[in-house]
């Protein structure tokens, strides 16, 4: 992608919460009653997936029973969701691997609660997690939690988990059939975690999200602007890129790439980085999809916003191609650039070129920032017509874009000559004569 002006803002760096009782009410009770539990199982909380790798925790419990063990339950908790009909299909065939595994699914937060609380300890051996909820909230309830090493689950565990190499069979069947068999370890461990860990409640997330949030709105832009960076003198397409043109061949093909890549105002093919700068320098309002000729700008308005590096001119020329859909052709379009008019008139039936002039505010050589506003002088009638329909209506379409400091008088030139050859181009004379930027 093209390298943008937007600076960060400041990282503010917050776990996920790892409780659900500030949302339970006092003394609510859940589905599941005390007597319908296991009075000894492993609990394993995840959506019954490829990814959560439910597969190793039935081998392992699979091992143990056919080496003569006893083991717990296997309880497992979450909803049946992709990748797992391996998984299913064995567990199905071996009824349950005998009853040791029972499959929960829809369980409440207050029988969840209950469920953390009795189990001997929690298994998380995914493949991968973005967070990992289940390892912070057996901790939370001061249970160990077996989980792998893997992605961001050491970060929510830090050092009150055992971690498993789910890639190695053996080591994950060892550390978890020792831990089974070793009260007095687990003990230990239950421990460390009520000695050390921390909950994280779920209010402080919100509120430290909140915050965040608004030190951004805050923060003071210093150069280069928030906006897409520009170069000068560089023809900037609006149009669809247009890699993928399945169902086009030959010459054909070749015609389409070709005519993408034509410089309308500059003699240079275009590059991908010229495209990608037209998709940066779209800023609010409601743009359409990029088409293999530029943008459509819908009725409901918008802007191009764009920063713009040090350079010692003053004034600057810009150099737009635009199109009109069929309802508006015949209407004036204003156009200003940081606020001031810098074009009025319409634009007809065909693609035109048009160049007005804009002087930069900021004082020195250092960067700046030009924001090109263009509105259709809609009645209010045809507006709220318009509206009524669908507020993506098109109304004015970019093609081309070029900026020139007023010292580049070739770059001028060259662009002045190619308008010259076209007979939908806009002189100065047929600017707003009254307004100068």
């Amino acid at each position: 992608m093209s390298p943008r002006c937007r600076p960060a803002p400041p990282i503010t760096v917050t776990q996920n919460g790892s409780s659900f009782d500030e949302f339970l009410a006092k003394g609510g009770a859940g589905q599941i009653g005390l007597e319908e539990l296991p009075d000894r199982y492993v609990l394993f909380v995840a959506t019954v997936e490829g990814r959560k790798n439910n597969r190793l925790m039935l081998d392992v419990w699979r091992r143990m029973v056919e080496t003569g063990d006893d083991p717990p339950y296997l309880v497992c908790v979450g909803r049946l969701g992709w990748k797992s009909e391996a998984f299913l299909a064995e567990l199905v065939e071996s009824d349950y691997l005998n009853g040791k595994v029972i499959l929960l699914q829809d369980v409440s937060d207050a029988d969840l609660g209950l469920l953390y609380s009795r189990c001997l300890f929690t298994v998380c051996p995914s493949l991968y997690e973005g967070w990992g909820l289940p390892v912070g909230e057996s901790l939370a309830a001061g249970k160990v939690c077996v989980c792998s090493d893997r992605a961001s689950i050491p970060e929510v565990a830090g050092e009150f988990g055992p971690y498993i190499d789910i890639g190695n069979f053996e080591q994950s069947f060892e550390k978890i059939r020792g831990l089974i068999a070793d009260p007095a370890a687990r003990r230990e461990l239950e421990q460390k975690i009520r000695r050390g860990y921390a909950p994280i409640a779920w209010h402080s997330v919100a509120e430290k999200v909140v915050a965040a949030c608004q030190a951004a709105t805050e923060a003071e832009w210093q150069e280069p602007y928030p906006y897409a960076a520009i170069p000068y003198s560089t023809e900037i397409s609006f149009a669809w890129l247009g890699r993928d043109m399945e169902g086009t061949f030959g010459d054909d093909l070749m015609a389409r790439i070709v005519d993408a890549r034509r410089g309308q105002f500059l003699r240079e093919p275009l590059r991908e980085q010229n495209f990608l700068w037209g998709e940066d320098a779209r800023g609010a309002g409601q743009w359409a999809e990029p088409e293999n000729w530029g943008t459509w700008l819908c009725h409901s308005g918008g802007e191009i916003a764009l920063g713009l590096g040090p350079n010692d001119s003053q004034e600057y020329y810009v150099f737009l191609r635009l199109r009109a859909s069929g309802p508006v052709s015949d209407i004036a379009i204003s156009l200003t650039a940081n606020g001031d008019v810098g074009w009025h008139g319409s634009i007809g039936p065909r693609s035109k070129n048009i160049v007005f002039r804009v002087r930069r505010r900021t004082i020195g050589v250092g960067g700046w920032r030009l924001r090109l506003k263009l509105e259709a002088d809609l009645s209010a009638e045809l507006r709220q017509q318009i509206a009524a329909i669908d507020g993506r209506v098109p109304t004015i379409g970019f093609e081309r874009l070029v900026i020139v400091p007023e010292d580049d008088l070739k770059t001028r030139v060259d662009i002045l000559y190619s308008f010259f050859c076209d007979d939908g181009w806009v002189g100065p004379e047929q600017r707003n004569p009254t307004k100068r930027n």
